[in-house]
């Protein structure tokens, strides 16, 4: 069972804060005036360290993102999917690639974003706009911006702040925030931190697409009070991804939702 919460804002509706296990939480929509919660003590459950989501001063920038998606080869886009073997609407493709490319050519990251972001935070709570406009970004505010942009297209998404495993070997997991899209009766998950690099057979070079995930179980079914990661492969170049929710303590094997174990049962 998961455990709801609710936090007022200023201008809109009141968004629901779904609890998850550890310091996770899942967020169906992100409103003007939200003090999102970004991180905080690695001992703790709490979020000490929020961000002001000032939307007003990002429309010039999701209004970029949106009026390129419109513009988006929606057509070529479609060819490489098939060349990949990815069962993925193209026309959703797309608009991720629209959010990637008007990311990277209105933002760029400060290479001493880890240390600014850390001050920034502990003098109190800064403004998203502002910490995309100084580069001192993560994680957490990537996909912030990603589920503000998604909203404006009316895709139905969530922001998760959870974990991830890059490697199932590992014993010890990651915070990462991400974006649980939903396609019909399908969820995928979206990283737009971390681009997938691929080789360019007309160019030549290495360049990055949207790092979209299957998921070998709903996320929406996961058992999200409890320790848990699910099987995620990444539809540019097959590889997986482990996804969940996860309280700093070492993961077991009994923690893991794998494909072979889903088909089994």
């Amino acid at each position: 069972m998961v455990d709801n919460e609710h936090q007022k804002n200023e201008g809109g509706p009141t968004p629901e804060i779904q609890k998850l296990f550890g310091r996770g939480y899942k967020l169906d929509m992100i409103v003007d005036g939200l003090d999102l919660p970004v991180g905080g003590h690695i001992l703790s459950d709490e979020h000490t360290m929020k961000v002001k989501v000032d939307k007003k001063a990002l429309q010039e920038f999701l209004d970029k993102a949106v009026d390129l998606s419109q513009n988006a080869n929606v057509k070529k886009i479609g060819e490489w999917l098939e060349s990949v073997g990815a069962d993925v609407d193209p026309e959703l493709y797309s608009r991720l690639y629209a959010f990637a490319a008007s990311l990277r050519s209105t933002y760029q990251r400060n290479p001493n974003a880890y240390t600014e972001r850390s001050s920034s935070y502990r003098s109190g709570t800064p403004r998203l706009s502002e910490m995309m406009e100084v580069g001192s970004y993560e994680c957490a505010e990537i996909a912030a911006m990603a589920q503000l942009y998604l909203q404006e297209l009316g895709i139905e998404s969530s922001y998760v702040s959870g974990a991830v495993l890059w490697n199932k070997e590992h014993e010890y997991s990651e915070d990462h925030s991400y974006i649980v899209l939903k396609a019909g009766d399908k969820e995928y998950v979206y990283d737009p931190t971390n681009p997938t690099a691929i080789f360019d057979e007309d160019s030549q070079t290495q360049r990055g697409v949207p790092s979209l995930y299957e998921l070998v179980q709903n996320f929406s079914q996961l058992p999200l009070d409890q320790k848990v990661f699910v099987e995620a492969k990444n539809i540019a170049n097959q590889k997986s991804a482990f996804l969940g929710v996860d309280d700093g303590t070492n993961i077991l094997p009994k923690h893991m939702i794998l494909k072979d174990t889903v088909e089994q049962g």
